[in-house]
């Protein structure tokens, strides 16, 4: 009996899945590009016997343009057939990273408060007392709460 990955090997050679070996040779090219350069590319697509790396900002593009022959070396020791020519663009849609606000809303803590907030206030600047006391008031609203 054979293991799924001869039998998922000998089903990829297959014509129809051309498409399916491209990618995963697309990704190995990503992968195969120096590390300044991996980190900035979003995806990577072939059309028309051109490889078109998508870029995640301009610095990128630049670096790719300087460097344009090293990754075309890259591409010719790959098994990608037919690609004629590279090209590099920057996507107009960033990546959707959460806002800091959306994260400090969704941080709750995971622990009971241990303290109560019972403490002797000796600190002489007026400015650092009034903080002490604002963490104290903190603590027994937190105690209260549980």
């Amino acid at each position: 009996m054979r293991d799924m990955k001869s039998i998922f090997g000998g089903i990829l050679k297959e014509p129809e899945f051309k498409k399916i070996n491209s990618n995963n040779i697309i990704k190995e090219v990503i992968e195969a590009l120096p590390p300044v350069l991996k980190k900035g590319v979003e995806f990577a697509y072939t059309r028309n016997n051109i490889l078109y790396f998508v870029l995640t900002h301009p610095v990128f593009k630049s670096e790719f343009t300087q460097r344009k022959s090293h990754i075309k070396q890259i591409v010719e020791v790959s098994k990608l057939q037919d690609i004629k020519d590279i090209e590099f663009f920057v996507t107009n849609n960033p990546k959707n990273l959460p806002s800091k606000q959306a994260e400090e809303e969704n941080i709750q803590p995971f622990y009971k408060e241990s303290a109560f907030g019972i403490f002797e206030n000796l600190v002489e600047d007026e400015h650092l007392y009034k903080k002490f006391e604002e963490i104290r008031k903190l603590i027994q609203k937190k105690r209260e709460e549980d």
